[in-house]
Parts: C-alpha cells; structure tokens; sequence
C-alpha cells in the first residue's frame, strides 16, 4: 500500500489529456512547426525533431512528429535529413542562413502523412500503428499537382452561312 495523501491529489481537479498519442489517418495535412528541439540519436549522431499541429480539416490540433537526421555517421541519412529540412524551408518559403528552428515555426505548409505497422516491443505479437512523414511540401502542392490540366481550347469552324 501507498501512502498518497501528500500528493493531495483530486481527480477532478485534473485535466484529462487522454493517452497523448493518437494517429491521424493517412493523408494530406496543413500543418505549423509549434515545436523543436535537436535530440541526439543512438548512433552519436543529432536529429531535429519537429512537432507539428494540424491547422485545418477535421484533424485540426492534432499533432505529429517529425523526426530530421540532420548529423549521421552515415553519409546518407544526413543527405536524406538535411533534403527533408531543404523541403521544408522550400515549402515556407525560407532562404538564407538557417540559424535556430525558431525561424521554420508557425508557417503553414503541407505534409504528406503515411500510417506505419509496427510489432511492440513490449507485447510480442501485438500490432501497433504510428504516423510517418512521408513528403513535405508547399500547401496545396499536392492538390494541385493531383488537379486535371485544364482542356485545351478547341478551334472554332468558320460558320458556313
């Protein structure tokens, strides 16, 4: 048994944030960078996780994780990590010296949202579901790439009178 009366804690004075993890369905999403922060990886290396809150649709405040390699020991991943960031200062419409991820937020862009299986780690056999960032791009980028081209005029017969 535990002793939690110095904790004075009373249920409903709590604000319940739910289980704080919830994957969105695939999809396109209008996104803001609200977060980020450059965390190490296991490898010794750095990456740039970025948060993103979803600004429009029906999954509007729900939010996402990115994650950037931004410093590997594989020549690869960087190249991949720092292609990423280039699409998303493409997307924002960033150029120059990029000096503190405070630049890229609250910028309006799009993402391309994949939703990945996984097996647990903790319960084998158990199947879990979790958002991959698949393309970062300009908003409406997608849609307007995905539009039919307009129909090509058609000339007009002289009118036989």
């Amino acid at each position: 048994m535990a002793d939690l009366s110095p904790l004075g804690f009373i249920p409903e004075q709590v604000e319940d944030l739910g289980d704080g993890f919830k994957v969105v369905p695939p999809g396109i999403y209008d996104v803001v960078i609200v977060e980020s922060d450059v965390k190490p990886t296991r490898s010794g290396g750095k990456m740039l996780e970025l948060k993103y809150q979803v600004v429009a649709g029906p999954n509007t405040g729900d939010f996402l994780t990115d994650r950037l390699n931004i410093d590997n020991a594989s020549e690869t991943a960087k190249r991949i990590g720092l292609s990423q960031l280039k699409n998303i200062c493409d997307a924002i419409g960033f150029a120059g010296m990029l000096k503190d991820s405070n630049q890229l937020h609250g910028k309006v862009f799009s993402v391309k949202v994949v939703v990945e299986k996984f097996e647990s780690n903790k319960e084998a056999g158990k199947m879990l579901e979790s958002n991959k960032i698949e393309k970062r791009m300009k908003k409406g980028a997608m849609a307007a790439a995905a539009a039919p081209a307009p129909a090509a005029e058609q000339p007009r017969a002289a009118a036989a009178w």
